[in-house]
């Protein structure tokens, strides 16, 4: 057991720490604080089992110090010391569990039986915590979460079947092999935050609330066997077992013919489709009875068809696949899963759209502030993201268009807050926008804010990047600055830069970069810097070549310049 001694008073602390034969009544490590505040201090670290505390420090009442011990571990053990005989202090203390309440001056005996005795409560609270009745209820209550655990694994494929099938037996669920399964996802459509304001703001608990619902209503249907995997912000998962009898009636006689086993793969075809039927219309009366209790819709996925324990990772897949697509189909619905939406989803390259040539000529009609044609080109980008009929590939594309804008405000060093108003929330909340067209709404209202805000900086008589290149311009005079490494340093295209350049300042990049070296040099030589001097600080390095640039600039030779 460890101790924690928190005494002011020096002597009586250094006589506490190092003269009492602690072992003897069970401690084994000693610790000692001399206010309340270290006290805390060690008491974070040491997590001590024992206190022995003055009811009275510089910085506070120790008794503070006892009630913050036992918020962290109800089982720890306090022995308070207390220079008076207060029968308000002794009172708080006992209402705190405190036993053991010492007068000074005790003696060391005194303090010794009252550790000791307070050790042998802290190892029978460990012993009983380890008793077998209480061991069998903590199983109890834990089940249902290690059942969730479990099936959550099984679902998603983690654990293989041999493994599902023994654990979920170990905890008392008996799966077969032989069964057939079909699996149903279920989860509350995307809100905007206002409209959780009934659950106070918490989602895990409307998704509680949602999951509350579905378990009322599969009991009250009794419709056959089944697993409900809850989480606490997540999609719901329903495990459907249905007994192998249910396929096998009708099935060929033992003859073995061939006319009797087709028949038999009639009928288990025809018993399996019929439950998939009995199963999306339980969806629908679940997200009825949801939008009538809770006044919040849901959706549905359901797998593609039934199948054995092996499968059940698959289907799990499929359906989460099929609640996918409300994005695309809108919310407050069931969806069957289509046999070929997965592959589908998995080749990228059939749904991927060349955005190149609108990121290009957006970002010069923005610069330029011709607002309608940047309007012209942002509905065709938004229509060719729409038109895309895979909500996962449908998805991707909407990220990259809302990540390319960030990253264009960026570049124009606008804020986002200021730009957007209150469009801009939903770049952090874009999976409440629940279909298509509430996605595109808002797209439209981001390009149009955009739009206007690059004409009035035009009208401003202000472009950012055109502002940077001259400032780099000034700053790089001396060197053989480029257009392409002006280009390449701002990471941006050359020729569009030149063409943006001209655009802004009525003359080309050229132009304007032989003005300002020939105006450097200028300055430099009436400050009477000698010519190479001067071809240096305009970023010359052959002197006779500008002598000859500056002489067809200015009409002049530096050195007349220079003497005249």
């Amino acid at each position: 057991m460890n101790l924690l001694i928190v005494e002011d008073e020096l002597r009586l602390r250094q006589s506490l720490t190092e003269l009492m034969p602690w072992e003897r009544a069970g401690i084994t490590e000693v610790t000692a604080a001399a206010t309340l505040e270290e006290g805390k201090r060690w008491l974070q670290l040491k997590r001590p089992d024992i206190l022995l505390v003055d009811i009275q420090l510089p910085d506070g009442d120790g008794l503070s110090l006892v009630r913050q011990a036992t918020e962290w571990n109800v089982e720890v053990k306090a022995v308070v010391l207390s220079g008076h005989d207060h029968f308000p202090y002794a009172q708080e203390a006992l209402s705190m569990g405190v036993k053991q309440y010492l007068l000074k001056p005790a003696g060391q005996d005194a303090i010794l039986q009252a550790v000791a005795a307070a050790v042998s409560e802290r190892r029978q609270d460990i012993q009983r915590r380890h008793d077998a009745d209480m061991l069998r209820q903590q199983w109890h209550n834990y089940l249902p979460i290690l059942r969730q655990r479990i099936l959550r694994q099984g679902l998603d494929g983690s654990l293989s079947t041999a493994s599902f099938l023994r654990r979920m037996a170990e905890l008392g669920i008996d799966l077969q092999e032989d069964e057939r399964y079909a699996v149903m996802v279920i989860d509350p459509d995307p809100y905007p935050q206002e409209r959780v304001q009934a659950f106070g703001g918490d989602r895990g608990l409307m998704h509680f609330a949602v999951g509350q619902v579905v378990e009322e209503t599969m009991t009250g249907m009794e419709y056959g066997s089944m697993l409900i995997c809850r989480e606490a912000d997540g999609p719901l998962a329903i495990l459907f077992r249905y007994p192998s009898a249910a396929f096998s009636r009708g099935m060929a006689d033992d003859d073995g013919s061939a006319e009797a086993s087709q028949a038999g793969d009639s009928h288990s075809e025809r018993s399996g489709g019929e439950l998939m039927i009995g199963i999306h219309a339980l969806a629908g009366k679940m997200l009825e009875y949801i939008k009538t209790s809770l006044k919040l819709t849901a959706s549905a996925g359901i797998c593609s068809a039934c199948g054995r324990l092996t499968d059940v990772p698959r289907l799990y897949k499929e359906a989460d696949f099929a609640l996918r697509q409300r994005l695309v189909h809108g919310g407050d619905i069931v969806i069957p899963y289509r046999n070929h939406g997965l592959r589908a989803a998995e080749d990228a390259s059939a749904v991927t759209i060349h955005t190149e040539q609108w990121e290009r000529e957006l970002d010069i009609a923005w610069n330029t502030a011709e607002e309608q044609q940047a309007a012209e080109l942002a509905e065709a980008w938004i229509r060719a993201v729409c038109a895309i009929p895979e909500a996962e590939a449908f998805k991707e594309q909407m990220m990259f268009l809302q990540s390319w804008i960030i990253m264009w405000l960026r570049r124009q060093g606008w804020s986002m807050a200021e730009v957007m108003g209150e469009d801009a929330r939903w770049f952090r909340h874009t999976a409440e926008l629940r279909t298509k067209q509430e996605w595109s709404e808002w797209m439209r209202s981001v390009m149009r804010r955009i739009g206007e805000e690059a004409g009035m900086v035009r009208r401003r008589g202000g472009n950012r990047l055109v502002s940077e290149v001259k400032e780099l311009i000034e700053s790089e005079l001396h060197t053989e600055l480029t257009l392409q490494e002006v280009a390449d340093r701002l990471f941006i295209n050359a020729s569009y830069l030149s063409r943006l350049f001209k655009q802004e300042m009525d003359q080309p990049f050229s132009s304007y970069l032989l003005m300002r070296r020939m105006e450097r040099a200028k300055e430099a030589l009436f400050q009477g810097e000698r010519v190479y001097e001067a071809a240096q600080a305009a970023g010359f390095r052959d002197v006779s070549y500008f002598t000859k640039v500056f002489r067809k600039y200015w009409g002049v030779t530096p050195s007349d310049w220079k003497r005249g």
